[in-house]
């Protein structure tokens, strides 16, 4: 690398050739003079109007998202009585007879009756004129319990209107606590109620859907609401029905946080108040305060006049604006119902016009004493600075993909955009020839490169190409170099999406590391997954080779991980980023140790240690490669354990691969323990599987020569390797 050449001061910057530029101290004194009242006055007018643009946009849509959410709440209120109905048919206790004991649905009615409060009561009509009900006491509808002069611990009621053929009508009440055992009973002689005669039996029979009744009066309890009925379709003369009052829809509704300054209700399509949230709609026709009743009869009209599925619009009483919103909503039985909500504007605007009223006092001083010239100057010059200080940052980040050349008419902006420019150029080049991650790191740190380095636990990655050198005599240098530099390509590009920096290109070979220069936390998992991506990107490149007819590429890997020394080596003039030590040597032999043993991924024992149980290895052998002291565990790398959408195999496999390492660690440990016979058949086992499995038939090679020569006592069963 040779050093930049320094500036002498001559250089002249070319002007631009749109036009003459002008010093900035001029520029900012003539924009200044010129514009600056006029500025402020378009800012004050934009900030008004933007304030209230704001506000109402604002308004508008919290009215809308609010709208859809009670509308999904109270559809949702009802909408699970209609499911409960059409499944009534397919219990199996409908058919059973109305006794004195009671019928078997009354377990089930106090349950739907609990789960969902918003239930009066649900009973069965019959042919006969029978008549079987349970009420539930819930928080939706307080008044429900003294209606039917139940006890204060009573949590249901039951009534039965029985007509025995041999005795006279009469009908049972029975109160329930919470575990449906009886508190109290009374008994009723000639009761008025014959369910034939309701409409909501009449007009259900012979039909095979639920119906849901216009809002009446319910018999029991004199308030208004609405039945949900059912013909059981296997019960002829048997019909379902379930009550929801309008005082449980009320009460929901004035549960919501809008109610409280505003009015929610629910409409028939013909405009028939079904439920407001200002009453707990004892009647269907009072509403005490005079604003609401005409906020009301307004929010009818305006569903009336435009009945679109989605309605909004404003009106205004007494000085206040109010928002306006009507929905349709399904409430069971296939029938469409409106919510329509009206909420003070300044619920959700007084907050932001109170806020702007103080801002713009203090903004219109401000701009007074001193806005013109700051404002002035900023709007000249900090657009084209702004663009140069992201393409600076892109360039601080090696992204060089912005091309755009920035343009000024300030003398000193354009300098400094044609030095940047210049500057990226020069980068754009450099970056090809060294770690991206390495020179990253040294400019984030304010770092100058030095010789030396410091020590660190890194992996460390070598592969090389399987039989390159005859591959190479057979095929042109050109076509050999497109062929390599696609290799190279594409097993990098898979090293670095899993944080790999590569270190070096050692003719056909890659040296990578991991945790250098930055750290990386689970670096040796992570070069598990790179060098399992990298042998599948190999796999793709070999049969697009394959179908073209040319040569494949078999790549062999070795990885360690461990102590070494991490920095630059070389001189003063010339650097290379790179590791040393006993680490890197010992994943450079692990690397050549593949052909010996047939595999094609061989890690070391660490690797193995540091990444647990997140990936497949298969134990291969206890090995003293040459120049090192002491053995080492060494294992293949199958595959990651995890499947997961990226996953570079499928479950079938992965499964197919654990058993088989599952089946080699025995034969393995029968190996160590001297347990010839013994792992000698179990070698056969695993060869008429897998018979072409290379390190199964070196082990079948060794154990015939332990039977027939013994090792001695002190064996350890260390391979000694004589060569590199």
């Amino acid at each position: 690398m040779t050093t930049p050449t320094q500036s002498t001061g001559n250089d002249v910057v070319t002007p631009s050739k749109r036009g003459r530029t002008i010093p900035i101290v001029i520029s900012i004194f003539i924009a200044i003079s010129a514009i600056a009242f006029t500025l402020a006055a378009i800012l004050i007018f934009n900030s008004v109007r933007s304030a209230h643009q704001v506000g109402r946009a604002v308004a508008a849509d919290v009215m809308t998202r609010a709208g859809q959410t009670i509308s999904l709440k109270v559809e949702r209120l009802v909408t699970p009585i209609d499911v409960i109905a059409r499944s009534a048919s397919g219990w199996r206790e409908t058919g059973e007879p109305l006794t004195q004991a009671g019928h078997p649905s009354e377990e089930r009615f106090r349950f739907l009756i609990s789960e969902f409060p918003q239930i009066s009561s649900m009973y069965f009509g019959y042919e006969n004129g029978e008549f079987f009900q349970v009420f539930g006491f819930g928080a939706l509808d307080p008044a429900l319990r003294s209606s039917l002069n139940a006890p204060g611990e009573a949590r249901f009621a039951t009534r039965y209107v029985l007509r025995p053929d041999d005795a006279p009508a009469h009908q049972l009440w029975r109160y329930l606590d919470t575990d449906g055992k009886e508190i109290s009973r009374r008994d009723e002689p000639n009761p008025k109620l014959d369910p034939r005669d309701r409409p909501w039996y009449q007009n259900t029979i012979g039909k095979d859907s639920p119906l849901r009744t216009d809002v009446y009066s319910f018999e029991s309890t004199g308030k208004p609401g609405f039945t949900i009925a059912v013909p059981i379709s296997n019960h002829n003369g048997t019909v379902l029905g379930i009550d929801v009052s309008l005082s449980a829809l009320s009460n929901f509704l004035a549960n919501e946080p809008l109610a409280s300054d505003g009015l929610i209700a629910i409409l028939e399509k013909n405009g028939e108040v079904i439920a407001r949230s200002d009453s707990d709609m004892e009647t269907t026709t009072s509403i005490g305060d005079p604003v609401k009743r005409d906020v009301l009869d307004d929010l009818i009209d305006v569903y009336l006049l435009d009945k679109s599925s989605t309605r909004e619009t404003v009106i205004e009483y007494t000085g206040i604006r109010y928002l306006i919103e009507t929905m349709m909503v399904p409430l069971g039985t296939g029938r469409e119902f409106v919510v329509a909500i009206a909420v003070p504007e300044n619920r959700f605007t007084g907050h932001v016009t109170e806020r702007f009223n103080r801002n713009l006092i203090i903004s219109l001083i401000v701009i007074l004493l001193f806005i013109p010239p700051i404002w002035i100057l900023s709007r000249t010059i900090s657009k084209p600075l702004n663009q140069i200080a992201e393409k600076a940052d892109n360039i601080r980040r090696f992204n060089f993909e912005s091309t755009e050349q920035i343009k000024s008419r300030i003398r000193e902006i354009n300098k400094l955009s044609t030095t940047v420019d210049r500057m990226q150029s020069a980068l754009s080049t450099f970056q090809i020839y060294v770690p991206k991650t390495l020179v990253r790191q040294m400019i984030r740190r304010n770092e100058s490169p030095v010789l030396g380095g410091h020590r660190c636990e890194i992996s460390v990655m070598f592969s090389d190409i399987a039989g390159f050198t005859d591959f190479s005599e057979n095929i042109e240098p050109e076509a050999l170099m497109l062929k390599l530099s696609g290799y190279f390509e594409e097993l990098t590009t898979q090293l670095m999406n899993n944080g790999a920096t590569v270190d070096k290109y050692i003719g056909d070979s890659i040296m990578a590391l991991w945790n250098a220069p930055s750290r990386i936390d689970g670096h040796a998992a992570a070069a598990c997954r790179a060098i399992l991506a990298c042998v599948a990107a190999n796999k793709r490149l070999n049969a697009a080779w394959q179908a073209k007819g040319e040569d494949i590429l078999t790549t062999y890997f070795g990885l360690n991980s461990g102590q070494a020394v991490v920095g630059n080596v070389g001189s003063t003039d010339r650097m290379n980023y790179t590791a040393i030590g006993a680490t890197v040597n010992l994943a450079a032999r692990l690397e050549g140790l593949n052909r010996y043993y047939g595999t094609q991924i061989l890690v070391s024992d660490a690797v193995r240690q540091a990444v647990g149980p997140e990936f497949l290895f298969r134990v291969v052998d206890m090995v003293s490669p040459k120049g090192f002291e002491h053995p080492v565990l060494i294992h293949e790398l199958v595959g990651e354990i995890s499947i997961s959408q990226n996953a570079l195999t499928t479950q079938e496999d992965l499964d197919a691969d654990i058993e088989k390492c599952r089946h080699w660690e025995r034969i393995h440990q029968s190996y160590l323990d001297r347990q010839w016979n013994e792992a000698m058949k179990a070698l056969d086992a695993f060869l008429e599987r897998y018979p072409h499995d290379p390190v199964a038939l070196i082990y079948k090679k060794r154990v015939t020569e332990h039977q027939k020569n013994p090792p001695p006592t002190d064996w350890t069963g260390v391979t000694l390797m004589t060569r590199k």
